[in-house]
């Protein structure tokens, strides 16, 4: 089932950082959210229908074991859009330098150009041995921050077929809104002294999150609470688009992380070895060229209940963000199988794939 997400009013999504009252008055938000945002937002959805069994929580019988969330993208001014792979960047001298005042209400197309770094045959100098290759370009180039790419762009990328494309930035189609509040005492209903905080909601111009998931049944559309307040928005179910299709050859092919990725060994999915960085994953022998990794997310969050009935903190792990990218190559014959093993597949360790971690298109 795919949906798409329309919020009614402003958003805030939480970082994994603790933020203490008192010791702070500025805690920080994020967009987009993680993946668990729209898991957890959907089982409520589901109890909040089926309230008789939310009994059944973290039990063997709990009637949302099976969810899974296959797909997250995002629909700006009616497109469909991903997060920018990491190899993507842009020219420092072509770097865009207007910057119009935004205003609630008005569309401002904003678009910026970046191309594709190439792969070098030198090695990456480090501590440990030189056996990835170094991706450069050969003017001084910079990483679109919160960058995203069109679908139909993303399949031209992963077909090896796009050299520079235009991309646009989610923080463009967002509107920042601070809050200030102060936290009560839920027994007496007052103020405590030193809580006071300030947090930056965003609303969402012309913006809408589509989520794709199996597991569950839920009403083609209604209302669900989604953000750390817990805010309204609407959904409604929506036809399926061809998926992201492709085709490889040469043995080579770039695999790009969609959503973030939770790795044992870091940024290094398990089935690599970490000295010869070459692996195994489900029959198919592989060995990686290179990496376009970003700055790890901190994944944190809270359960329904525990045994006790009661929320309880999930563990924070560190996440390779999305859009980085994986370059393989393969002794495989087969090119489609890579395509079949890998697309549209959560390759996220620690239990976390059905959450919706770690989707990868090839």
């Amino acid at each position: 089932m795919l949906i798409k997400i329309t919020p009614f009013d402003t958003l805030f999504f939480r970082d994994g950082k603790p933020f203490n009252m008192g010791d702070e008055t500025w805690t920080d938000g994020i967009f987009p959210p993680y993946p668990s945002v729209f898991y957890g937002a959907l089982r409520t959805l589901y109890f909040a229908n089926h309230i008789d069994e939310f009994k059944k929580v973290n039990t063997e019988e709990d009637p949302t074991k099976n969810l899974k969330i296959k797909n997250i993208f995002y629909r700006i001014h009616g497109c469909n859009f991903y997060p920018i792979p990491l190899d993507l960047v842009e020219i420092k001298s072509k770097k865009q330098t207007n910057t119009p005042e935004k205003e609630y209400g008005k569309e401002y197309e904003r678009e910026y150009e970046v191309v594709n770094l190439k792969i070098s045959e030198q090695k990456i100098i480090s501590s440990k041995d030189e056996k990835l290759n170094m991706l450069y370009y050969d003017d001084e180039v910079m990483g679109l921050d919160d960058g995203v790419i069109s679908k139909g762009d993303l399949h031209e990328y992963l077909a090896g077929k796009l050299e520079n494309a235009t991309a646009e930035k989610i923080s463009d189609n967002i509107k920042k809104e601070s809050k200030i509040s102060i936290k009560k005492d839920r027994l007496k209903g007052n103020s405590e002294d030193g809580k006071l905080y300030r947090l930056d909601l965003l609303r969402l111009v012309d913006f809408d999150i589509c989520v794709e998931f199996e597991g569950i049944d839920i009403p083609d559309r209604g209302y669900l609470k989604i953000g750390g307040e817990n805010k309204a928005a609407y959904y409604m179910r929506i036809d399926k688009y061809p998926g992201i299709s492709s085709k490889l050859k040469d043995g080579k092919f770039k695999l790009y992380i969609n959503t973030p990725a939770i790795f044992k060994k870091g940024w290094l999915p398990e089935w690599v070895d970490s000295n010869t960085y070459e692996g195994n994953f489900k029959g198919i022998n592989l060995k990686l060229i290179t990496a376009a990794v970003g700055r790890y997310n901190l994944i944190g969050g809270f359960s329904m209940k525990d045994k006790n009935g009661l929320p309880y903190p999930k563990p924070m792990r560190r996440a390779v963000p999305a859009g980085s990218v994986y370059y393989f190559e393969t002794d495989e014959k087969d090119m489609d199988k890579i395509v079949n093993t890998f697309n549209g597949v959560s390759i996220s360790e620690f239990d976390t794939s059905k959450e919706g971690f770690g989707i990868c298109y090839v």
